[in-house]
């Protein structure tokens, strides 16, 4: 899948240029690196699950003519909303969910809040979807809930970020995302390039336990231990 704009690293890994020097000679030339991660998808799923690029999924017509027949709903059961990002996820959600005659019947905000989001499931679950997707704040906390729907039939389909102990075409359809490893790695070979190659770096991150949140941390931290030798990571937290 294409990653999201670069910046989107900003999420877990927000990094801040304490002291710049420039002239140091390159372990790594960044715009080399960058220009190789062009075709390249660096994460995995929750469980290692490979990528595949959305544009893999395709419908036939007489597919779509099937969706349209079945007349389903749609419920769509966000961490978060009011923002620009969740605005733009849910139009596309109902664009394309119109386009296959599915009502969305329901979109809610979870505030960012285990249980808020757990409540937002079950009240959501009175009017019986055939469909959720949704973006879960904690893995742990709202998998009961996730599973309970899964139970009576509804097609779970995850962004961002999936429940603890659930298995891919087993409890739920799918998960999409954004390369959220790359953007990390991304991230890492543009403060470089930004430093000349050294430099010293205060380096903030998500403190939740947020899958794709922690891979943009993972992928920018390693990416600057290994590959750059003269940036040092002089605080965190």
């Amino acid at each position: 899948m294409k990653r999201s704009s670069v910046f989107a690293a900003a999420g877990s890994a927000f990094v801040i240029a304490c002291a710049l020097a420039a002239g140091s000679a390159w372990a790594t030339d960044p715009d080399a690196a960058l220009a190789s991660m062009a075709s390249q998808v660096l994460s995995t799923g929750p469980n290692g699950e490979k990528a595949s690029p959305a544009s893999d999924v395709t419908l036939t017509p007489d597919e779509i003519a099937e969706v349209k027949a079945k007349h389903a709903t749609a419920a769509l059961v966000f961490h978060y909303g009011g923002n620009d990002w969740s605005n733009a996820q849910a139009a596309a959600l109902k664009a394309k969910f119109k386009e296959l005659g599915i009502d969305v019947i329901a979109v809610t905000d979870a505030g960012v809040k285990p249980e808020k989001q757990v409540a937002d499931i079950e009240t959501v679950m009175a009017k019986k979807p055939d469909i959720i997707v949704s973006i879960p704040v904690d893995a742990i906390a709202t998998a009961a809930a996730y599973k309970a729907a899964a139970d009576k039939g509804v097609k779970l389909v995850f962004m961002d970020n999936v429940p603890k102990g659930f298995a891919a075409g087993k409890d739920y359809v799918s998960a999409v995302s954004a390369d959220n490893y790359g953007n990390g790695v991304a991230a890492a070979h543009l403060m470089a390039k930004a430093l000349g190659g050294k430099g010293d770096i205060g380096l903030v991150f998500h403190a939740a336990d947020f899958f794709v949140t922690r891979q943009r941390y993972d992928g920018f931290k390693k990416t600057i231990l290994e590959q750059y030798p003269d940036i040092k990571i002089i605080a965190e937290q």
